[in-house]
Parts: C-alpha cells; structure tokens; sequence
C-alpha cells in the first residue's frame, strides 16, 4: 500500500513539474520579462552605458543619461566629464592638496573623477548604496588614484568627530532634484562646524541639470553660512568655493603651480586648461547670492519635495554674463598675500591672452550645448591665434585632434536614432576639421542619400571617391546615384568597377540587371538577376525582375522569328521561279509549236 501511494506522489510531483515549466516559460512571453541575468525590476536604467566607456581615452565616445527611479542621476557626455574634471582642479586654487580634507562624492559610482586622487590627506566618501543602483559596478581600471570610502554622510560625520582644512561636496543630479537638503541651512551648518576657522567649502553642480528652486535654495544658504564665497563657472559645472575666513578665498603662492602640475599631468587627467591661470577666467563673482538674479523665485520646497530638472541650458542672462569677457577675478588676486611680482605675472599673463582665453570659453560652452558648427568656428579661430603662439598652437592641435574623431563617433551614433540633420551638422564640422577625411565624406554622402538629397550626395560620395578610387562601396553608391539620375551608362561603369573590386552582395546584381535591362542587354540583365537570387533565394522582387526580363526575352525571340518569316514572304513576291517540268511533256509541246 506504501509502495502505491509513493508511487502515485511520484506520478504527481512529474506532472507539476511538467505543467510548471510551460507555466513560466509562457509567464515570461506574455509578460515580455526577458530571460537573461538582469532584474526584471531595477532601480537603475542605462547604467549598461557607463559599463562600455573608456575614461581613459583622450575623449567619451559615449552619451546617456543615467536613472534612478526614474529621476536622472548622472549625464555622462564628453563635456559634462571633462567640465567635471575642470571645476574640481579649479579648487587647487584655494586649497592645498597636503591638507586634511574630506570629499562628498556622490558621482562615485557612475564616474571616478581623478582629480580627487591630488588630494593624498583626504578621505573621498562614496554615500550612494550599492543597492540602489542594483550593485552595478564601474569596470576596474589600471588607472584607480584612490579608493573611496561606502559610508552615508552623516552617520560619517557623527562618528568621526574632527575638523577639517576642506570638505569639497559633490552631489549627483539626483540630490540635485529630489534632495533639498543636500541643499538645506541645517547642512551646511554641519558642514561649518566641521571645518577649521580658515577651513573651505567647495561644492560642484551641474547647473544646466538643477532645479531653479534648489539653485536659490543653496544660495541663500551659501551665502548665510558663510561669510566669502567665490563662484566659478566651467561651462554646465558650477564651482562655489566659500569659507568664513576671507583670506582663504584668495590664490596663494602655489595656486598657480597646483593648477600647472595639473596640465603637465595631462595622460592622467585629460586635457583640461590651456595655461595655467586660465581657471581665473572662469570667475563669475565674490556672492553667491548673485545667483538669484539669474534663477526664478525658489518655491521653498520641503526636504522630502520632488521636483523636475531645469532644462539643459543655463538662463540667456547668465549666458551673457558667462562669455561677456569682463571677469573680476583682480579680487582673487591679492598682492599683500602674494607679492606684487606675482600678482603682475598673473594679470599679465591675463591680460594677454584675454581673447584667446575668451575664445576657449565660448568653445567649451558651444560644446556643452552641442552647438557643433560654432564650436568648429571658434577652434578655427584660436588656430589662427596659434600661428603666432607656439603654446597655444601645441594646445589647439590637441584639441583638433580629438574633436575629429569624436565628431566622427557622435555622427554615427546620431545616425543611428535616425537624428539625421544634427549628424550632418557633425559630418560638416569634421570636414571644416579636415576636408579629406574618407569617412566623413563618404558618410555624409550616404546620409544625404537618406534625405533625399541627390545633388549633395553626388558632392560628398565623390570627394569620396577622389580620396580613393578603388574604394567598392563607393563606386557602388556612386553608380546609385548614376542609375537613380538616369545616366545608365555611366552606372554601369561604377557597378561593374565595384565587382571587379570583389564587392559581392545582391543589390549590385540587381542593380546591374536593372541597368543592362534599360540598355535592353537583356541576356547581361538575366545573368546578374540570376547571381542576385542565388545571393538571396527569398526576395521576391528578384523573381518577379528576373520573370520580368525572361519574358522581354521571349517576346524578342518571337518577333525575331515572326520576322524571319515575314522576310522570307517579302522575297517571293516580283521573282520568277521555275518550277520543274517533266522533260517528256516539255518536248511534246515543243513538237506540237
């Protein structure tokens, strides 16, 4: 009886089994939840992006924007990294990198900005949980300055009861949005009284991706907290240095060298600054409550408070202020701290390369707000500068360097969601860049084919073609053009050099056969047809072209037979024949005669 009911358990635990595997795999199609490691419901979306980017190449070839429950934490572009990297080496300035120092970086796990690994006596927080971003990780890199420390702020602060010389806060676009009190007078009065009397602030924020009301909040409290503060703008990224001794707000002997050990340091950070004092251009001014004239009025909204981002461009005022070449960074520069030879060197060295400097920022902020073609403009501008300024040549050749290929990489993958005119405005800078690059030409050849542009395709696809003749995929689209433009015979010259070049796919059969069946070669269209099919058995429109010719080639046949016939018909007529006789009957009628 045992052995029986064991039995029957078996036969029930098999069917379970075996209805409960369709069961999920049909949960899984009709619900779509892919079968794959990944959480069906994650906190993070796009993390994949920063996954594929190398921050040790000369630029990002990637852009995204990264998710936290659905609010935007991090914009990774190959401005927003390196103005990243900009305003956190402009705090070189103002603090000494042998000091004690704590750092807020709540960027850690989506970019680790290597200018933190300068400051060797600090300790860099990294206060975002793991789980919050679904224990995605960063890809290690041979190029790890420093490890970070995974604590929440605060509970590091009330267990680590020591002052500071600097606490440099770095919040992500998230606490820019959603985390008032990231922004709050309770925080930053516990910030003051965590950092020595001559001790400073710095906090960096994306202002073109911050809410206006946590703009107006921070400086309100900014300014109440503190008694110097000092604003610097680096194109999105906005640096406020603030300490309530104000001397410490001022440039020391070694603010310069700090700032200069950077830019010789360029493998590790990138290239960053032209000179030295260029940082002191990006000075806007001594209050940060002057940001309030550039903002909206804050709603005050409470600590829990949701609120949506601004829109990526700072306001047309600030933007005015920003480039207008007028900076007040003399205040910054104080000669009874410094010595007036030094304060001369500065400002001289200011006061000389005003345009230039005045051109690089306009450059950089073109860049941040993708405007491609004006960015194109003022580096052409500074490259002329640079005919009579070894340095600036040095660094300006630099830069062009990288901008064409990173031109190149942002076109393709603009092209790639279909965001067809800001991929050409890209294709024309490269070729303001350099007008013999093969693969912008080509490309943007081939994208004025997608538009429709037949005569500016024509343009591009043959500087293409000048730069290398023996190029098949440019010989093929150019005999496109040929055939579309109704010149058959020079398209057929284009595709049958094409196949000589061993280019062997099915449109160039096709449009062979197409371009011989209009010259009414007939026998040469059949056979490319043939070879097209055979490179692709199930397009139907092959068939039906090659039926198409078959049967022209029947009709020829026919008529050429009926003509045959006709003519035959059209000798007889007018001609005598003899017709033969028996001879014995010819000679009797000759005797009857």
């Amino acid at each position: 009886m045992n052995l029986k009911i064991s039995y029957i358990k078996k036969i029930v635990f098999m069917i379970i089994v075996l209805l409960f595997i369709p069961a999920i795999v049909l949960f899984h199609l009709y619900y779509k939840i892919p079968v794959d490691k990944k959480p069906f419901l994650a906190n993070t979306k796009n993390f994949d992006i920063l996954k594929i980017t190398n921050f040790n190449r000369p630029y990002i070839a990637e852009e995204g924007i990264i998710n936290i429950s659905g609010i935007p934490v991090f914009y990774l572009s190959e401005s927003t990294i390196r103005n990243h990297k900009r305003a956190v080496a402009a705090t070189l300035l103002f603090i000494n990198p042998e000091s004690k120092g704590l750092i807020f970086d709540s960027n850690q796990k989506f970019f680790r900005n290597p200018l933190f690994a300068v400051y060797k006596n600090s300790s860099c927080l990294d206060n975002v949980p793991e789980q919050f971003v679904d224990y995605n990780r960063l890809p290690e890199s041979g190029r790890q300055l420093y490890v970070p420390v995974e604590t929440e702020m605060i509970h590091y602060l009330a267990d680590h009861n020591e002052q500071y010389d600097f606490i440099i806060d770095y919040p992500n676009l998230l606490d820019q949005t959603a985390h008032s009190f990231r922004f709050s007078i309770d925080y930053y009065n516990s910030i003051v009284h965590r950092i020595s009397p001559s001790g400073k602030y710095a906090l960096i924020i994306d202002i073109q991706n911050i809410d206006p009301s946590f703009l107006n909040l921070l400086a309100d409290n900014i300014s109440s907290s503190f008694k110097k503060q000092a604003v610097f703008l680096f194109s999105n990224m906005l640096l406020i240095v603030a300490s309530n001794d104000p001397d410490a707000i001022q440039i020391d002997a070694q603010s310069i060298e700090r700032t200069g050990a950077v830019i010789a340091e360029e493998e590790k950070f990138g290239l960053l600054f032209y000179n030295p004092v260029q940082p002191l251009n990006n000075y806007l001014f001594t209050d940060v409550a002057d940001l309030k004239k550039y903002t909206r009025p804050s709603p005050h909204p409470g600590i829990l408070m949701v609120t949506k981002a601004a829109k990526k461009k700072i306001s047309p005022e600030l933007e005015e202020l920003y480039l207008k070449n007028d900076t007040q960074y003399k205040t910054l520069i104080s000669r009874e701290k410094i010595g007036w030879q030094l304060q001369d060197k500065i400002l001289s060295s200011l006061g000389r390369d005003k345009s230039v400097m005045s051109l690089i920022k306009k450059t950089e902020y073109a860049e941040s707000i993708n405007s491609y073609v004006a960015e194109t403009d003022y580096l052409f501008q500074l490259k002329r500068y640079g005919a009579y300024n070894p340095a600036l040549k040095t660094y300006i050749d630099k830069v062009l360097s990288f901008k064409e290929e990173f031109y190149y990489d942002e076109a393709v993958r603009l092209e790639k969601y279909k965001k067809w005119e800001d991929a050409a405005t890209l294709y024309k800078a490269i070729l303001t860049i350099n007008n013999k690059n093969f693969d912008a030409n080509y490309r943007f050849g081939m994208l004025y084919i997608t538009m429709q542009d037949l005569s500016n395709a024509f343009i591009y696809l043959d500087a293409a073609l000048k730069l290398n003749r023996e190029h098949p995929q440019v010989l093929y689209q150019m005999g496109v053009l040929m055939f579309s433009s109704n010149k058959i015979r020079e398209a057929i010259d284009y595709f049958e050099k094409a196949r000589t070049l061993k280019l062997d796919i099915s449109q160039l059969y096709m449009y062979l056969g197409l371009a011989y069946e209009q010259t009414g070669n007939f026998e040469k269209a059949r056979e490319n047809y043939e070879k097209a099919i055979l490179m692709d058995p199930n397009d139907t429109k092959l068939r039906s072209l090659l039926a198409g010719v078959e049967l022209k080639m029947q009709q020829n046949q026919t008529i050429e037979e009926q003509g045959k016939q006709t003519n035959m018909l059209d000798d007889e007529q007018g001609v005598k024949m003899s017709i033969p006789v028996n001879k014995k009957a010819v000679k009797a009628r000759l005797l009857d005669e």
